[in-house]
C-alpha cells in the first residue's frame, strides 16, 4: 500500500514536470518567434531607410 502511494505522488511529480516542460517550451517557442518577427522587422527598417537614402 505504501509503494503504491509513493508511485502515485511519483507520477503526479512526473506528470507536474512534464506539464512545466511543456509550457518551458511552449514559451520558448513564442520568444524564438519573436525573435525572428524583430530580426525580420529590423531588416524591413534597413530596408526602408536605404530606399529613403540609397
Amino acid at each position: 500500500m505504501k509503494f503504491f502511494i509513493f508511485f502515485k505522488s511519483r507520477s503526479r511529480i512526473i506528470r507536474r514536470y512534464l506539464a512545466i516542460k511543456k509550457e518551458n517550451d511552449l514559451l520558448r517557442e513564442k520568444v524564438i518567434r519573436l525573435e525572428r518577427q524583430l530580426t525580420l522587422t529590423k531588416l524591413q527598417v534597413i530596408a526602408v531607410r536605404k530606399k529613403i537614402l540609397p
